[in-house]
């Protein structure tokens, strides 16, 4: 981490997150509308000394926690502002390198803080003369807290994974509410999508068709377990989507019924 020389801290915090937010989106379009000279704006030059200000790592890292402890203290919230819930989802990624520049590193690889999937070194890499245990990732499982009495949300935690199972995920999940009691942020929630790992995550945890929740034996209190609300409409919109008879379309692959009357997509979509 190298820190911003004070004579570039001339510009207004919300200003420069304004414009790393357009810089990031298209450098070519905020370079024009610097050149126009419209606005006055930070050169992108500068923007990339704020953006490459700190170097997020995969896992759970004391150095992020600080700094949500030190964003969540500036908001005088006080300790219920400290109870919410921990989200998490995992995102498909591109599997190619990425070269950088400031660890001179190959980024990309599983790490789920295992010794035999640590991030490698380029020279590392070359020793190794690209040993195919070293897997590029597939997927980002991201980890999210949102206070449950407040304003207050942060990204806290990510990992590279190829597909993360449900013991991994177990793992991860109550490694970060550890550490997250540790910094006074209690989990009383976690929320995920309906995807067949997650269930078998709850499941894990003691939960049923009739029990959501588990014992947090950090804070002494219940652990409830939510499905993701979007995913559940998503996932009950493409059931009826698919609700419907073969004969009169192929990708009709079910007919629904409640109480011996059908359910079907014509019912709530017309052309």
């Amino acid at each position: 981490m190298t820190a911003v020389p004070k004579w570039q801290m001339r510009w207004q915090p919300l200003v420069i997150k304004w414009c790393l937010r357009m810089f990031t989106k298209s450098h070519a379009a905020y370079e024009d509308l610097r050149d126009s000279g419209f606005l006055k704006v930070p050169s992108g030059r500068l923007l990339s000394d704020y953006k490459n200000f700190s170097s997020p790592q995969s896992g759970w890292q004391i150095s992020t926690l600080w700094e949500m402890k030190e964003k969540f203290e500036k908001t005088k919230m006080g300790k219920r502002g400290q109870l919410g819930g921990l989200f998490f989802d995992e995102l498909k990624i591109k599997e190619r390198l990425v070269f950088d520049p400031s660890t001179f590193e190959l980024v990309g690889f599983t790490d789920l803080n295992d010794d035999e999937i640590d991030l490698p070194s380029v020279g590392q890499l070359k020793e190794s003369n690209c040993n195919p245990q070293k897997k590029l990732a597939t997927h980002v499982l991201q980890l999210y807290f949102r206070s449950l009495f407040g304003k207050f949300d942060f990204p806290c935690a990510f990992f590279l994974t190829r597909g993360i199972s449900a013991q991994k995920l177990n793992r991860c999940f109550w490694q970060g509410v550890s550490m997250l009691h540790g910094f006074k942020f209690t989990i009383m929630l976690a929320c995920c999508d309906g995807a067949p790992e997650n269930r078998a995550f709850m499941n894990m945890n003691g939960t049923s068709a009739s029990k959501s929740k588990c014992y947090n034996p950090f804070s002494r209190k219940p652990l409830f377990f939510i499905s993701d609300p979007p995913h559940l409409l998503k996932k009950l919109r493409n059931n009826i989507y698919s609700s419907g008879f073969k004969s009169q379309n192929p990708r009709f692959t079910c007919l629904l019924q409640k109480n011996g009357k059908y359910i079907l997509w014509d019912h709530i979509y017309f052309v």
